[in-house]
């Protein structure tokens, strides 16, 4: 039995949500359960559950930037600053806590009519500026049981077709030196990938390959990846495919020396080696490890 789901769910009453797949949408309750995690992470007061302070100036701050850089409205309109120190008094007090309540009505009207993508915008956002792995683990709970079809993978949201690849795409991007090379690059291939407003799938491909040949350097030393290969002792037909797969990036038909846009290299082109170059390279660190 899912514990996710509800009564109505496992009896076939309602479909179950983390099967709804929102891939271009927000319904009315994912809606509500993103703004819900926004006012109880960022926007309200206390200490979080992360450890984090969210006394009345961290908001204030936290919402004027939100109020500047991702609604993109002039300082002006915003609620001034309160000039007193918040524990300067009872009154001084008060006033930073209505300027803080007006705040976050004002993008709270502003998020009731957001675009799905907007409101995308304004979470990742939020988790690039001011999270916390524990705030980024709750927030993909929150987007599986819900059903939408995008995870975080690091601090950039993420379309994803199952667990599987997230976990080879957290895995490299989580790597520290001597792979540090290995997840900057596939960390840039992500943001390429997956920029929402000018994606770029040919150069995501190339950061992606280029991941591996870093990863491959590492282990032996060798800065050309063909070679590398070679000396890395795999079997002969995994070495020939690889050496295959740097061939289509790098000859002078291939990815990385074409100029004029190929129509056939889309999303599914590039997400696919992102996928396929973040699993290699986990297999080599893996590798690596066992044979240090």
């Amino acid at each position: 039995m899912d514990a996710m789901t509800t009564f109505s769910e496992r009896h076939d009453h309602k479909p179950k949500r983390a099967e709804l797949y929102q891939y271009r949408d927000l319904d009315e309750r994912l809606e509500n359960k993103i703004w819900n995690f926004l006012r109880e992470h960022f926007f309200d007061g206390g200490i979080g559950k992360d450890g984090r302070d969210r006394s009345p100036v961290v908001r204030y701050d936290l919402l004027r930037g939100f109020w500047t850089e991702v609604i993109g409205e002039i300082i002006d309109k915003f609620p001034a600053r309160p000039q007193t120190t918040f524990d300067s008094s009872p009154l001084a007090r008060r006033r930073w806590e209505e300027r803080l309540s007006e705040a976050t009505n004002r993008i709270r009207h502003w998020y009731s009519s957001a675009s799905w993508n907007e409101i995308y915008d304004a979470l990742e956002w939020c988790l690039q500026r001011h999270g916390h792995q524990y705030i980024a683990l709750g927030t993909n709970a929150l987007l599986e049981r819900e059903g939408s079809a995008y995870r975080f993978v690091g601090n950039i949201l993420v379309p994803i077709t199952n667990r599987h690849e997230i976990g080879q795409l957290e895995s490299v991007i989580c790597l520290n030196d001597p792979f540090g090379g290995a997840s900057k690059q596939l960390t840039q291939a992500l943001e390429l990938l997956h920029d929402r407003n000018n994606p770029d799938f040919r150069n995501a491909i190339k950061e992606a390959i280029s991941s591996v040949e870093s990863a491959v350097e590492v282990i032996t030393g060798v800065n050309d990846l063909r070679k590398g290969l070679h000396k890395l002792g795999m079997h002969s037909q995994l070495t020939q495919a690889w050496i295959n797969m740097y061939t289509w990036t790098s000859d002078e038909d291939g990815i990385r020396h074409a100029m004029v846009d190929d129509p056939q290299i889309g999303l599914d082109e590039a997400r696919y080696m992102v996928v396929t170059c973040s699993a290699f390279v986990n297999y080599l660190v893996a590798r690596h490890g066992a044979d240090s």
